[in-house]
């Protein structure tokens, strides 16, 4: 919502109503349920994908943020917006991730072989750039905004 509060006051006519963090967020709390039906997951997350892919081809022409969420969307949206990734069929891909996790970890231990790099200085910047994730894309989208701006208004 606080994402939604600074696009409002920055971008008044592109509103940032359902966004990246807003779909991963949904996503991630929507996904709980799947973990415990881990072997319908895989026939969830094409449904999600291809449906949603269908679903999206639905114009609407005053969208709730509920459409919105869902994928259903004016014809041109991205005059609206800066950031939309809707529900469908974005969920689905998280839910692929789910059960390639899943197939790669299972009974939580890694099923193939991996060198230790942890020792390495880039290694460590990739860890360190992982467990920051949050905090470096809300840093690098306002100066990415900004540098595109400068670029779009002269």
């Amino acid at each position: 919502m606080f994402l939604t509060i600074v696009s409002l006051i920055f971008f008044p006519n592109q509103v940032v109503l359902f966004g990246v963090l807003h779909c991963i967020g949904f996503s991630v709390l929507l996904s709980i349920p799947f973990l415990k039906y881990r072997s319908y997951t895989l026939l969830f997350a094409l449904l999600f994908i291809f449906g949603g892919t269908i679903l999206g081809q639905i114009h609407v022409d005053n969208p709730t943020i509920f459409h919105l969420a869902a994928g259903l969307h004016q014809v041109d949206v991205w005059r609206y917006t800066v950031d939309y990734f809707p529900l469908l069929p974005w969920f689905g891909f998280t839910l692929l991730g789910l059960v390639i996790g899943d197939w790669l970890y299972c009974g939580n231990t890694r099923s193939f072989k991996m060198p230790d790099l942890s020792r390495y200085k880039p290694a460590k910047l990739f860890s360190w750039m992982g467990q920051h994730s949050l905090g470096i894309y809300l840093i690098h989208q306002p100066i990415i905004a900004g540098a595109l701006s400068v670029f779009i208004f002269l």
